[in-house]
């Protein structure tokens, strides 16, 4: 049955309990909580259907009223009614605002249900969270898909309940096939076993389906694995327990295990030949000079390693990538040295995840070695992500100073190449690059490195690059006005205007907005400097330098410097020109503009404002330029 029909079917004979004469308030809600089962079939429907957008056009209308009753049943309904919406949204293919949903849910549930309403709703609880692992699955977040298969089968597998027993046995499923997609496999086979072990006796026909999917996509997975023997038994198990079977669905699912039989008899004997024929081109190898011999004893040898890696032998894998380069790695023959650079790559691999960092670094300078002549994009784009590994690996074993050097070498090499995949590289040995030297407190060479980002990368269209580029900015912006402001405290007011004309010079062109509100600040912060001096032209100019470039910006934090500026151009009219009236006039221009604004610190401004007209006390002046310049950035 698909999800859509579960759900109309459990709308459809749900009842809400009424008293023998309801009142008038009891019936509305009963009235609402019809008129709610009514939408919520019809959106069903129109789901199965494929009409996504008219499913999904009244839900709003189901939800509020299925929200006004506080029976547990209702709770029960009204997360169903999520979980309806939550599918409509994905299998539309909008599966942010899917996530979304179904994660809001699940984040009021845990934050906001009492336990006996949390009792009540224990099936579509464990629905929900199947499904927002099946949301996760489908756009491929396969490592927060399991977590959430992870929670279901924790919060829930105890549960004798045969409809949350039925969620477990798909969630086993579905977690073997994240497994699958991750390349897990022996994973994936352990899930399947988990599902067949826990469930094949179990007798519900939808759990059944399960246990069978589960024999023939274990079965199908052993023999890619080339454990033909296994394989073999796990098919005659499906074929033994639900050959037999009369649910049509299932029929169909084991006549795959008939069509195997035969394939997976001939696979056995295949891979027994191919062994025997492997095991004698590698040993051919060392009484012949024959390159093409040579070629294919690399390859032989190497997809044995693969076997093993597939296994989860790693260990057995590296000794025979080891094997393919002592052996071939002299060979001047182009096709014998691509299986060698094949087993150092895989080499590498296998050594990265199971974070082996002292051994794989030579590995890199291995590959590094033989690529550093080639002019291949491929190559230097292989060469590239050699050194980028080899600098994380070395900043894993804290070796910062090593790492710092392996970035550098990438940067200097790559850094003008217009392969974008190359680019991200380099721009990310340059974040890399920053975070080692701040490790090794070389504060100034870990700003100066941020800057080359941004020098180097600065109007990228790429927004992987636009998005370094912007942290690179918001560090260096940050660094610089923490010293100004610093400075700005201690009445160093000269030197901190050289740092703000140096963010301002910059990045004031800058469109990220973190940048463009350090800017504002900037801006502010200098026009509140020179008034400190007495500068009252130069300050004058800076603030209205904020007015203008922000004055409409719609960002809160910016509009509270623009307002910093406005109140402090009147700092500058009153006590520097001695124009009063002057700065009585943009005061209550600046009241009418911000007097509603119920941000605290514009408030602060306002009631400064405020003071000054009616009637200013002696320290307004120190006052307001306290206010503003102890403001935190």
């Amino acid at each position: 049955m698909n999800p859509y029909a579960k759900l109309i079917q459990r709308f459809s004979t749900v009842t809400l309990p009424t008293s023998p004469n309801p009142d008038q308030a009891e019936a509305e809600k009963l009235a609402d909580f019809e008129q709610a089962k009514e939408m919520m079939i019809a959106a069903m429907k129109l789901g199965e259907a494929q009409q996504y957008d008219e499913a999904l056009a009244d839900y709003y209308i189901i939800e509020e009223l299925l929200g006004r009753s506080i029976e547990p049943i209702s709770y029960e309904l009204y997360l169903w009614a999520e979980i309806g919406c939550g599918m409509l949204l994905r299998d539309k293919g909008d599966f942010n605002l899917t996530r979304e949903v179904l994660e809001n849910e699940q984040m009021n549930i845990k934050l906001n249900y009492r336990d006996e309403t949390k009792a009540a709703i224990q099936v579509p609880w464990a629905y929900l969270i199947m499904e927002i692992g099946n949301t996760l699955y489908r756009i491929e977040w396969y490592p927060d898909a399991l977590d959430a298969y992870g929670e279901t089968i924790d919060r829930f597998g105890s549960s004798d309940n045969p409809e949350i027993q039925e969620v477990i046995a798909k969630v086993l499923l579905n977690k073997a096939y994240t497994l699958k997609e991750m390349e897990k496999f022996e994973e994936e086979i352990d899930a399947y076993s988990q599902l067949i072990e826990r469930f094949g006796t179990d007798t519900n026909p939808e759990i059944q389906e399960q246990v069978a999917t589960a024999l023939i996509n274990k079965a199908a997975r052993l023999s890619q694995l080339k454990r033909n023997e296994e394989a073999i038994a796990v098919n005659n198990q499906a074929i033994e327990q639900f050959g037999n079977h009369t649910n049509p669905d299932i029929q169909a699912i084991i006549a795959h295990a008939f069509n195997n039989k035969e394939a997976f008899l001939n696979q056995l004997a295949q891979n027994k030949e191919e062994s025997t024929a492997d095991q004698q081109v590698v040993e051919k190898v060392d009484s012949s000079p024959d390159a093409q011999v040579q070629e294919d004893a690399a390859i032989a040898l190497n997809d044995q390693a693969r076997d093993l890696e597939k296994l989860g032998h790693e260990a057995e894998a590296i000794q025979i990538y080891d094997q393919v380069i002592n052996k071939f790695g002299t060979s001047i023959n182009i096709d014998v040295q691509r299986q060698v650079s094949n087993a150092l790559s895989n080499k590498a691999v296998i050594l990265e995840q199971l974070r082996c960092w002292e051994e794989v670094i030579p590995v890199y300078d291995q590959i590094v070695e033989r690529l550093n002549l080639s002019v291949d994009d491929e190559a230097q784009e292989k060469m590239a992500t050699m050194l980028f590994n080899k600098g994380l690996a070395l900043a894993e074993l804290e070796r910062n100073e090593e790492a710092v050097a392996t970035y550098d070498q990438l940067i200097e090499k790559f850094a003008t190449y217009t392969n974008p995949n190359i680019q991200e590289l380099v721009g990310g040995a340059f974040i890399n690059k920053a975070n080692a030297l701040l490790e090794l407190e070389c504060y100034e060479e870990h700003i100066t490195t941020y800057t080359q980002l941004v020098e180097t990368f600065s109007g990228h269209s790429s927004p992987y690059m636009q998005e370094r580029v912007a942290y690179a900015e918001s560090v260096v912006v940050t660094e610089w006005l923490d010293e100004a402001f610093y400075l700005k405290e201690q009445q160093h007011h000269e030197e901190a205007i050289a740092i703000y004309n140096q963010v301002i010079e910059r990045f004031g062109n800058s469109t990220n907005l973190a940048t463009q509100e350090r800017i504002a600040a900037s801006l502010t912060s200098k026009s509140l400097s020179l008034t400190a001096l007495k500068r009252g032209e130069e300050a004058m100019a800076a603030a209205e330098q904020t007015i203008e470039q922000f004055g409409n910006h719609p960002n809160p934090q910016i509009q509270t410097w623009v307002a910093a500026s406005l109140i402090n151009k009147g700092v500058i009219l009153g006590e520097l020109y001695n124009r009063r009236s002057d700065t009585i006039a943009l005061y209550e221009q600046f009241i009418k503009q911000f007097g509603e604004n119920p941000d605290p610190s514009i408030q602060a401004l306002v009631n400064q404002a405020k003071n000054y007209i009616h009637p200013p006390k002696f320290g307004w002046l120190k006052n307001i330029l306290h206010a503003i310049l102890s403001k935190p950035f």
